[in-house]
């Protein structure tokens, strides 16, 4: 499948959403802001911090680090994520089925009543020590990808890379990253 255009600057959109931690909203809390982008050809995008527990979507995407044998950090929104799905995401890393090599992904639905999100595209970023904006724009790229394959109206893009304990990438340097060559 060749990528349009569209799909170039939503993958793009994606990859600049990077930023920090997705704290979970309180019950009474005020929606978080949200920054509305329109494009050339007509594809709206949205940026706000929202947790991907909670977040209204066809599809939430997350990005994972590689596994640790000994033992994965989960912050915030990761551990909030985790523990609302009973543990999943560890017990797949644990049992290999989810290990986090560069561009493995897995598309799964959510157990019942666990999260809002009808479906969960984790894909990986590789190892935490190899992490780069390049990392994180073929993230966006294979996101982009499987939401046109999977013909999703809604996608949601969480990088959670601080939430798993991450700060190789400086929010700033995410923010100011040059669009990719094409």
């Amino acid at each position: 499948m060749r990528l349009t255009l569209k799909h170039e600057l939503l993958a793009l959109g994606l990859v600049f959403t990077l930023g920090a931690s997705w704290p979970a909203l309180a019950e009474n809390a005020k929606p978080p802001p949200e920054k509305k982008f329109e494009t050339p050809v007509g594809l709206a995008l949205s940026v706000k911090q929202s947790g991907p527990v909670t977040q209204t979507t066809d599809l939430q995407i997350l990005c994972v680090l590689k596994h640790e044998p000994a033992g994965d950090q989960y912050i915030e929104a990761m551990q909030d994520f985790n523990e609302k799905q009973g543990g999943l995401l560890s017990a797949l890393r644990e049992r290999g089925e989810f290990v986090g090599e560069l561009g493995e992904t897995l598309l799964y639905t959510p157990p019942p009543r666990s999260i809002t999100p009808k479906r969960v595209l984790l894909i990986s970023i590789g190892d935490a020590r190899e992490l780069s904006l390049d990392r994180l724009r073929l993230a966006g790229r294979s996101a982009v990808r499987e939401a046109v394959r999977l013909g999703v109206k809604h996608a949601s893009f969480a990088p959670t890379l601080r939430d798993q304990g991450s700060s190789v990438i400086d929010v700033g340097e995410g923010d100011a990253a040059p669009a990719p060559a094409k």
